[in-house]
């Protein structure tokens, strides 16, 4: 970008009525408040100031430029100190460069007072210059006025659909897990910490079979309209990847499936459509074709489940004997069932605010609140190790991070009137919270960051405890008042 001039004190040469032309001295640098500034409102929270800078200001800063140029620049047989005609600096430096060093010079030295007109209501770094480039400098002449619009984004007035409209909603009580469900779900968490204690071995001969474990190398390949294939997905491959066959958690749908009745060497090859639920956004609904070996197969030798096996299951938990484990990790699921109802019942009343706001909201929240879902979905599958390093920076492409916020722009967009409706009741209701855990929601938060060697914004850490902790708040408000059926 064109650097910013060091604006003078005092101008004592003539400034400009165009280039090559002499225009009167300004000895004093123009007061900021002859910049004239007209705010218009636009749909969703977007504010237009058409700002006016006067001609006496618009010289003074194009002969800051000059000044500062003559003094920057060597032309044969004029000593140092001594500034060059106008006509010369124009023709040693080139008019383009005068003009955009002009420009900048001018929003640089206005543009704080043109924000001023929205400064108690604007969001940070949502401002935009929306001048062309062309008509900025085509004025750039330190003659006449200088005029250009910048828009900014400012914080929303919220307008319910009916006052109160939030008290009493109507929810639906969840569907409660039977018993022989609960029981199921004790019993797989006493089979996977058996299998934990289990010996792998090397399997000599035969197949993959259930309860055995893999290890695959295998790549994903875009696959094309005319059935070819395309360009190898490098977010979605593996090298020495271990596959259990009784966990339903794997990498692919239909992987474990294709390798089931295989053996060492083998190899798979099978087409797949990315789930709509897919981590990457991009790749949702996309064809694509799995390749994969099998290079190792181990099985697992499982230990004697009975009374002494269970304190190795479960150290330092206090059970003894099999029957009491079984019972204890019921109660667990039981409290933990409970608990998801009571999170669904939750997660009905916030769904219910969005639409209540009739009001727009700003396109900068929309966009922070996607980047900020994206960089969450991005922790979420680094710590669950399903990306490495390299997939992770190439996840990180601003050109995904924008494609995600527009395809789920509606979604986010929703997201954010709900924050937004959040913040209002917990200020209508008078609801309060303790300090002390502001503090400690922000130490973890920052923790976690550190832990994944992420950067983050101190400031907009503390912004996401503070939604957190009101909505904490405001969730207890709307459950009490809720009509459940």
């Amino acid at each position: 970008r064109p650097r910013a001039p060091r604006a003078p004190r005092r101008a004592r040469a003539a400034a400009q009525a165009g280039f090559g032309k002499t225009k009167e001295v300004v000895d004093e640098a123009p007061s900021l408040e002859g910049v004239k500034v007209i705010k218009t409102s636009k749909e969703n929270c977007r504010v237009e100031l058409d700002v006016c800078v006067p001609a006496e200001m618009h010289a003074y800063l194009f002969e800051g430029i000059m000044k500062e140029l003559g003094r920057s620049i060597k032309i044969d047989g004029f000593r140092k100190g001594k500034a060059p005609p106008r006509s010369m600096i124009i023709g040693e430096v080139g008019e383009e460069e005068v003009r955009d060093r002009v420009v900048e010079a001018v929003l640089r030295h206005t543009i704080a007072t043109a924000m001023g007109a929205v400064a108690s209501d604007a969001i940070q770094d949502s401002e935009a210059i929306m001048t062309p480039k062309e008509e900025l400098i085509e004025q750039a002449d330190g003659e006449g006025d200088f005029k250009y619009v910048v828009t900014c984004d400012v914080n929303p007035v919220l307008e319910w659909k009916s006052e109160d409209c939030y008290k009493a909603i109507r929810v639906k009580t969840p569907t409660p897990l039977t018993e022989a469900e609960l029981v199921e779900g004790a019993e797989a968490d006493i089979a996977a910490k058996r299998r934990e204690l289990g010996t792998l071995r090397v399997k000599g001969e035969g197949v993959l079979e259930q309860g055995d474990m893999a290890i695959t190398d295998f790549q994903t390949f875009h696959k094309m309209d005319d059935g070819t294939l395309g360009d190898a997905i490098m977010a979605v491959q593996g090298k020495a990847y271990n596959i259990e066959t009784d966990q339903a958690n794997t990498l692919l749908p239909g992987f474990v499936e294709g390798l089931l009745g295989k053996s060492v060497g083998e190899t798979i090859e099978y087409d797949i459509t990315f789930p709509e639920d897919w981590g990457q956004a991009n790749l949702r609904g996309k064809n694509a074709t799995v390749k994969a070996k099998m290079t190792e197969i181990f099985e697992r030798e499982l230990p004697e489940l009975d009374d002494d096996l269970v304190g190795r299951m479960f150290p330092g938990q206090g059970f003894t004997d099999l029957a009491g484990c079984r019972a204890a990790l019921l109660e667990a699921k039981t409290l933990e069932a409970a608990e998801r109802d009571e999170l669904d019942l939750q997660g009905q009343l916030l769904d219910a605010l969005a639409p209540m706001v009739v009001s727009g909201v700003p396109r900068t929240l929309v966009e922070q609140q996607g980047r900020e879902q994206y960089a969450g979905r991005l922790l979420e599958m680094q710590a669950a190790g399903t990306v490495g390093p390299e997939a992770l920076v190439q996840l990180s492409d601003p050109a995904l991070v924008n494609n995600y916020i527009a395809g789920k722009r509606e979604e986010i967009t929703a997201k954010v009137k709900q924050a937004l409706a959040v913040a209002d009741i917990f200020e209508r209701e008078g609801l309060t919270f303790d300090e002390a855990r502001l503090q400690q929601e922000c130490d973890n938060a920052e923790d976690e960051f550190r832990r994944f060697g992420q950067e983050y914004d101190p400031e907009r850490v503390r912004e996401q405890a503070l939604e957190l902790l009101q909505a904490e708040q405001v969730l207890a408000y709307l459950r009490e008042n809720a009509v459940v059926e």
